[in-house]
């Protein structure tokens, strides 16, 4: 078995990313350490054990844990690399924290909304996600589990310096706050990139989604703070609320723009992104996520009828390699993924059925 059947379960769920506009959702991490304790990067195995033990004792009383419905824990070691994978494909780990290691112990809501990853980058690793631009309604939540943890353990608080975590750019808060948006508009404009160069002048960052070869496959971004030190949370989510909504609105105007100068182009862009996906046999991760952009883009201006946003958050997380290897309960080659990817887009799309001998190809890029 590839994948545990708590994952599995919680790949079953439907997407998050299904904003209304083009802010898809809205993800909150928040880091904590004990004090007392080392930080994991130095820490012993047994520290480990004890901060592990400690938290998980923590969770259990009434009070947080009645913040905590429906969760289960895994340790770390007991996730294979696809289980990670997939959790990663699902905004519930970050990528830089899925390596092996020593007394990591992996907690997850049934609904896919919350996890915690304990002996990570820091001792506690608080992470939570809505569809949309949720930051107030994410904060509420995660500012009331902190605070009810905070009731049984102590966190590492220095006066100056806020809360201490293993990396520079976290201490003060803690709090990373992320959107996802979705731009095409603007990137078809040419406006895009110099539009999010000037987030580094409000102390923000924006990375592609899903980066290859430099671009932003799909035309996703990811809007995060750089740091967290002099600033309150509330503060600051609610600053990059505003910085975020009013790049959103001006994708809409673009959009509108696009539409009423060059509609037999947009139409017949969205024509042939639509036509690519319902008849292709082999697609790499690249190719469908620039398709489905566009598909995105048409639904979003009323191009396609049967075609929504739910389809399409379901469709991007269904293209991806660990949901198509959880799909088929198997592990699979970049060339198989292909294949898999393509029938799963003509099954969603009703395109044509496949032929007996469907074609191999090489591998994705």
């Amino acid at each position: 078995m590839i994948f545990h059947p708590r994952i599995r379960h919680v790949a079953a769920k439907g997407p998050v990313f299904i904003g209304q506009g083009p802010i898809l959702s809205t993800f909150l991490s928040l880091s904590r350490n004990l004090e007392g304790f080392q930080f994991p990067a130095t820490a012993s195995a047994n520290i480990l054990e004890s901060v592990a033990e400690l938290t998980l004792a923590a969770m259990h009383h009434e009070d947080v844990h009645g913040l905590l419905p429906s969760m289960f824990q895994i340790k770390h070691e007991l996730l294979t690399s696809s289980d990670r994978e997939l959790l990663v494909e699902r905004e519930l780990m970050d990528r830089s924290q899925t390596d092996i290691a020593a007394c990591r112990v992996f907690v997850c809501a049934e609904d896919g909304s919350t996890s915690i990853l304990l002996n990570g980058d820091d001792h506690i690793w608080l992470h939570m996600t809505a569809p949309g631009a949720a930051f107030r309604e994410i904060w509420d939540r995660m500012s009331a589990l902190e605070s009810a943890l905070a009731r049984h353990l102590r966190f590492a608080f220095h006066p100056r310096f806020g809360y201490l975590t293993g990396s520079p750019s976290l201490a003060g808060t803690g709090l990373r706050i992320t959107f996802l948006i979705h731009l095409p508009a603007l990137g078809l404009s040419g406006r895009r990139k110099r539009i999010l160069e000037r987030l580094e002048d409000a102390g923000l960052s924006a990375a592609p989604y899903f980066p290859v070869d430099g671009k932003a496959a799909g035309n996703l971004f990811l809007i995060s703070n750089r740091t967290t030190l002099g600033e309150r949370e509330e503060d600051l989510g609610l600053r990059m609320t505003e910085i975020v909504t009013a790049i959103s609105r001006e994708e809409e105007r673009t959009r509108a723009e696009l539409i009423s100068r060059q509609k037999l182009l947009f139409l017949n862009a969205c024509g042939r992104a639509y036509g690519l996906l319902r008849n292709t046999y082999l697609i790499p991760t690249s190719e469908a996520l620039d398709a489905l952009s566009i598909m995105k883009l048409g639904a979003d201006s009323g191009v396609f009828r049967n075609f929504t946003r739910q389809d399409w958050a379901e469709l991007l997380l269904e293209c991806q390699p660990a949901h198509l290897c959880c799909r088929m309960n198997m592990n699979l080659s970049p060339a198989e993924r292909g294949k898999y990817r393509a029938t799963c887009f003509r099954e969603r799309l009703d395109g044509p059925e496949a032929a007996p001998d469907e074609p191999g190809g090489e591998p994705e890029t």
